[in-house]
């Protein structure tokens, strides 16, 4: 089980606010958002901007994220499930796919509380070909 990246902080500003919000962390980092994503229900886009993770929204959609701190890329999501649950973990939001891409899900996400209360969001990204993969090559997020 492997660790490829961990995104954060989480960044939540409403739709309104999104827009201004990237152009200010674009200029900030000096760096291009890199990714554009929805949430499956279509709710919340996701950006990446450097290592950071901006979520717009309208208020009600945001409040499910308020308390999630980061995003965890990982090698095996059903590896890190067993894992996280052996460790005292609870899955709040069972394995699904998403982020959905122009192409579709880019990956099966899924958010759990680790026993300290907070609220991480782990994902096992997809590769070209819609396979579940296990190495750091998809330039979705580099």
């Amino acid at each position: 089980m492997r660790i490829f990246r961990i995104t954060a902080p989480v960044i939540l500003v409403t739709t309104e606010q999104l827009e201004e919000s990237i152009a200010f962390y674009e200029r900030l980092l000096g760096q291009q958002s890199r990714a554009r994503f929805k949430n499956p229900a279509g709710t919340l886009d996701l950006v990446l901007v450097g290592s950071l993770l901006l979520i717009g929204g309208l208020e009600a959609a945001l409040e499910a994220r308020k308390a999630m701190k980061a995003t965890v890329v990982v090698d095996s999501l059903s590896e890190w499930q067993e894992a996280l649950r052996h460790g005292g973990a609870v899955i709040v939001e069972e394995p699904k796919p998403g982020p959905i891409g122009e192409q579709g899900p880019v990956g099966t996400y899924m958010f759990v509380k680790h026993p300290d209360g907070t609220l991480f969001e782990y994902i096992q990204l997809l590769n070209e070909t819609g396979t579940e993969e296990n190495q750091v090559s998809d330039e979705r997020f580099p």
